[in-house]
């Protein structure tokens, strides 16, 4: 899986992002969000490198602890650096493809071109079609 990743993302056709709208009610977030300065420094180090030093990083941890409010932190440092970036809740997805939809979807809105990628999960949901129980 990962070596298929990496020669995925190896293919990606850099362009500038373009989604550059800050939502009101995340910033408003921003705003109130304490105690993760450094957890947000790291992670402006990270990005300020160019290209950034890091091209994939995953979150994790025990539950409640407010990962996915740094994650929308993370997603806010990304557009105000005009860096692509996909966010996915483990809560909103209910399959590995979800995710992987929603990954295509995101970046696509930023003007990230992986045709690879798409053509695949384009295969895959055909597939998927002939074999789904209809209800």
């Amino acid at each position: 899986m990962f070596q298929f990743l990496r020669k995925l993302l190896n293919r990606w056709v850099p362009r500038q992002p373009t989604q550059t709208t800050l939502n009101k009610e995340d910033t408003d977030l921003e705003r109130f969000f304490t105690d993760s300065e450094y957890a947000r420094q790291v992670f402006e180090e990270l990005i300020s490198t160019t290209p950034p030093s890091r091209r994939l990083l995953v979150i994790h941890g025990i539950g409640s602890v407010g990962k996915s409010t740094l994650l929308i932190m993370y997603h806010l440092s990304c557009l105000r650096h005009r860096i692509a970036m996909a966010l996915v809740r483990g809560e909103e997805a209910h399959s590995a493809i979800e995710i992987l939809d929603t990954w295509a979807s995101e970046l696509k809105s930023n003007n990230i071109l992986l045709p690879t990628f798409e053509n695949i999960l384009a295969h895959y949901h055909a597939l998927e079609s002939k074999v789904k129980p209809v209800r």
